[in-house]
């Protein structure tokens, strides 16, 4: 039987230079994708593609704005454009149990968005990390 996943059935982690920021709250990108190279050889032959380098996107983490990442947040400026990221994923069962093979991916930090202050909001503070993925 074919066991389905939903998308909050995994659990990310990440470091910045060795140090963890936690739990993440959301991920985004970090696809795989190669230029389309379409090419007529001549002669009336059919169209073919040649593809191209493949390249990842970046990654953008969201984490919980927590008294730990405060702490944290002028080395994480100061890191923006060198610090070493690690994220580790691991997928888990309807019972929050892991399964299957952790992925890891490495890359830098490219950019801090620190949470927005609002005093009418009740909202969650979070704070997003992107991340220039190596491949």
């Amino acid at each position: 039987m074919t066991t389905y996943t939903r998308e909050d059935q995994a659990r990310l982690t990440v470091t910045v230079d060795g140090v963890s920021l936690g739990v993440c709250h959301a991920k985004d990108g970090g696809d795989t994708e190669a230029d389309s190279n379409p090419f007529k050889p001549g002669g009336m032959a059919p169209q073919v593609n040649l593809g191209g380098p493949a390249k990842v996107s970046d990654i953008k983490l969201t984490l919980p704005w927590t008294e730990a990442l405060h702490a944290q947040r002028q080395c994480l400026r100061s890191r923006v454009g060198k610090g070493a990221v690690g994220i580790t994923e691991q997928v888990l069962d309807a019972d929050g149990n892991p399964f299957g093979a952790v992925d890891q991916r490495t890359g830098i930090l490219n950019g801090v968005s620190e949470p927005p202050y609002d005093a009418k909001s009740g909202d969650p503070r979070l704070i997003e990390l992107t991340v220039g993925v190596n491949e």
